[in-house]
């Protein structure tokens, strides 16, 4: 473990987030750029009041530093005494349940960015990763240094990464017809010719199509999953839910203009703590 994710090994969650919380209110104050995206987007959900405005960059810092205190510590650290998610606080277990026990098939996991993406995967690799593995996309980063930092901290025993280019699709596919499981936030601008241009909160967005192509595999639960910040570092809340079949079916566009829809509606139940101040409608 580097020295520098030592020092938030040891810092309590409270703290975390309270730090990530001054911190992103903070940028929000001294970044014109990003304090025009953060409001700009939130005007999409005709929410325009300074109070939600600041809870929005307040958890965006959250979901900076508590993602580095995630990475500091051991899956056991994490999860062994129920510390961050206690069994109460996941919500719909039955339908993860439901797809491990049919062994036979995949598990597609679609996350947005809200709340803390960064430890649902995690859950699932402690706590089923001997029934089935799972492989997250994720974008490598430019700086050696950083991409070294999330190797590290985000590649646990069950768990593995697969980089958003042709290898790693390759990979999560190859995952999938193994009947492992798979992670993917797909609420990211692609790559130019990656994408579609597709609605997100009535504008259109640049759009990554994998999830959609993904979806019309055969024998492939889809679930759709994420972990809301509570507050006074209590841990998180997690949510499972199943799309409808009317809610997904179609060709690859349709299921990916689905799985859009499908986000809103995660989104809007808890705002607060969605990254609005990401660029999500920005040309490639």
């Amino acid at each position: 473990m580097s020295a520098f994710l030592t020092i938030f090994r040891f810092i309590p969650l409270i703290f975390i987030h309270f730090f990530g919380y001054v911190l992103g209110i903070l940028i929000f104050i001294f970044s014109k750029t990003y304090r025009q995206h953060l409001c700009e987007n939130l005007n999409l959900i005709n929410e325009k009041r300074w109070i939600m405005r600041l809870r929005v960059a307040g958890n965006a810092g959250c979901q900076v530093v508590e993602m580095l205190k995630l990475w500091s510590l051991s899956s056991e650290e994490i999860f062994d005494k129920k510390k961050y998610i206690k069994a109460k606080n996941v919500v719909n277990s039955e339908i993860l349940h439901h797809a491990l026990q049919h062994k036979k098939n995949g598990i597609l996991f679609i996350t947005p960015h809200l709340g803390c993406f960064e430890i649902t995967a995690q859950y699932f690799a402690y706590y089923f990763g001997n029934i089935k593995n799972i492989t997250v996309l994720y974008r490598k980063a430019k700086n050696e240094n950083l991409q070294n930092l999330i190797l590290q901290g985000r590649q646990r025993e069950h768990l593995h990464l697969a980089s958003a280019d042709l290898s790693g699709v390759k990979k999560i596919l190859s995952s999938l017809k193994k009947a492992h499981a798979v992670g993917i936030l797909p609420d990211q601008v692609p790559k130019s010719g990656e994408g579609e241009w597709l609605e997100f909160f009535g504008k259109p967005a640049y759009t990554m199509v994998l999830a959609g192509k993904l979806s019309q595999i055969k024998n492939v639960h889809i679930i759709f999953a994420y972990a809301e910040r509570l507050s006074f570092g209590r841990g998180y809340r997690l949510y499972f839910s199943k799309p409808s079949d009317k809610e997904l079916k179609g060709d690859i566009l349709e299921r990916s203009q689905q799985i859009n829809k499908y986000l809103e509606k995660l989104i809007k139940q808890c705002p607060q703590q969605y990254l609005w101040g990401y660029n999500r409608f920005k040309k490639p």
